[in-house]
């Protein structure tokens, strides 16, 4: 009878001081492997020999890269850390007695940790941004998600900056038990309390942290942490608006609206811009003088580049001074969509420097680089200074978004000098039907020739005219050139006896004065 008391009195304290287990992990790794559990890391350092008994393998325990332990185990063994972790051999393999032979030492290991409880908390609000003096809605939602109950738990809530203070107690939550502050009721009702939003001499926004300090089952601490946050304007508010959809090539409209909830008159400064996708002729910046309760709207026109889903338009901005303080307000950053087929066109040539007569590969491609489909119709017209060899210079087709249509058609010139291919008209509709005409770029040729052969060329275009005129009138070309031949033998003749004559005189006058001189 002693006995049993006794025994069940150890079985009773043994109980008292036993452990609750929680994940773990395990596995057959060798020489240098590792297991790993949260913060814990476990090494196999070493085996023993084959030929020693009992086969021990050396395990290094490490906690958050510190080593806390080593020990050497044989299988069936264990250890235990503080009694939050908790290392266990279960087999250890050096030699494989089936083949009698010896194998890579393996150890079948088991990491295992403490079961603790864990809170699971959700912090929200029921709104991002609050004008001052709206009521702020928070709700914080505890639940246990861990192995063992959580005790003695305490909640304190606090703000940066100092704004929201609140704390909250419960003498404990089971595992998988969730807070709720009306205990007995259906419904679970989470931690809920809600505060004013302060008036401020500008925006501010606020972190808000819930953390929770509670006890595991050995009356060890645990923490858990949640945290939201808001955002409260100061006495001035901004907002940025447009039409969420507008069809590309219509006006658009920004509206700023501007509001002064404070007791003071502001003086502001308001500047906007459009960024790369829009544009727009207003200078997109005004003074305005803001009484307290005071509200105005400025507008502006701005069309669009592209089409285009989702476009986003650059938050406005208001400042102001107060108090030697300058504060800043940014409205939203509104998006939009641009609808509506585009088209773009790309105009080249095969060469733009060619030699007479050389050909020349003319192509045009136009996209739709829209979002709506449209139908695309190009006329190409060939310019006086060129022949067209071959090719195509009309074409019409319907085009989906992101489609393009091609011409193309050969050119060739047979004279020197720099010419220039003209834009070519291209015409689709948009969505209301009306037609567009887009202008592509202009080409410019440069066709080069040599002089001698430009000149030789010239040489035989001549000659060739001559010869045309002649062929009605040959024979009496022939006669008057016989003719022409005759005369001049005769005029020739008549020359020669003239001059006989002429030397005859003049010898009987020169021997008469010398026969007369003689008598004298």
């Amino acid at each position: 009878m002693t006995r049993r008391l006794l025994l069940s009195l150890f079985l009773v304290v043994m109980t008292s001081f036993a452990v609750d287990w929680g994940d773990y992990t395990e596995g057959d790794i060798h020489w240098g492997e590792s297991l790993y559990l949260e913060d814990y890391r476990l090494v196999v350092a070493d085996f023993t020999p084959e030929e020693a008994t009992p086969w021990m393998v050396m395990l290094n325990l490490y906690s958050g890269g510190e080593l806390i332990a080593s020990r050497a185990l044989e299988a069936g063994e264990n250890f235990s850390i503080d009694d939050k972790v908790m290392v266990s051999v279960e087999e250890i393999k050096i030699r494989d007695y089936l083949h009698d032979e010896n194998i890579e030492p393996t150890a079948k290991v088991r990491l295992q940790v403490r079961a603790l409880p864990k809170l699971d908390m959700h912090f929200v609000t029921d709104d991002d941004s609050y004008e001052a003096g709206e009521y702020i809605e928070f709700e914080l939602a505890v639940v246990n998600v861990g192995d063992v109950k959580a005790e003695d738990i305490d909640v304190v809530i606090t703000s940066k900056p100092p704004f929201v203070e609140a704390k909250y107690s419960k003498s404990g939550l089971r595992p998988g038990e969730e807070w709720d502050e009306k205990e007995g009721t259906e419904e679970t009702d989470s931690i809920r309390f809600r505060t004013k939003a302060p008036y401020l001499p500008g925006p501010v926004d606020f972190e808000v942290t819930a953390h929770a300090r509670y006890l595991d089952a050995e009356g060890d601490p645990v923490q858990s942490w949640a945290g939201t946050s808001f955002g409260v304007f100061g006495p001035l508010k901004l907002n940025k608006y447009v039409e969420d959809e507008q069809n590309f090539g219509d006006e658009i409209y920004a509206h700023l609206s501007l509001r002064n909830t404070g007791n003071r008159t502001l003086k502001v400064k308001l500047t906007d811009s459009v960024g790369r996708d829009f544009q727009t002729t207003s200078p997109l910046e005004w003074y305005l003088e803001m009484p307290p309760g005071d509200a105005k709207t400025v507008s502006y026109k701005l069309s669009a580049e592209t089409p285009g889903e989702g476009q986003v338009l650059p938050s406005a901005e208001a400042v102001y001074d107060l108090k030697s303080i300058t504060y800043k307000v940014s409205s939203e950053s509104p998006a939009i969509d641009i609808i509506g087929p585009l088209v773009e066109a790309k105009k080249k040539a095969s060469s733009r420097k060619v030699e007479l007569g050389e050909e020349v590969i003319v192509t045009l491609d136009a996209t739709n680089v829209g979002n709506r489909r449209t139908k695309v119709s190009i006329e190409e017209t060939i310019p006086d200074w060129a022949e067209f060899v071959s090719g195509a210079t009309e074409i019409s087709k319907v085009l989906l978004p992101g489609e393009t249509i091609s011409l193309e058609y050969i050119i060739s010139c047979d004279e020197a000098g720099k010419f220039e291919i003209p834009p070519t008209k291209i015409c689709y509709r948009n969505y209301e039907g009306l037609a567009c005409i887009l202008d592509s770029s202009r080409l410019k040729i440069t066709v080069e020739g040599k002089a001698e052969e430009i000149e030789k060329k010239d040489t035989v275009i001549e000659i060739s005219d001559v010869e045309e005129r002649n062929t009605d009138d040959e024979s009496e070309d022939l006669a008057r050139d016989v003719r022409f031949e005759t005369d001049v033998v005769a005029d020739e003749g008549d020359t020669e006896e003239s001059s006989g004559l002429l030397l005859w005189t003049l010898f009987i006058v020169a021997l008469f004065f010398v026969l007369f001189n003689r008598y004298v």
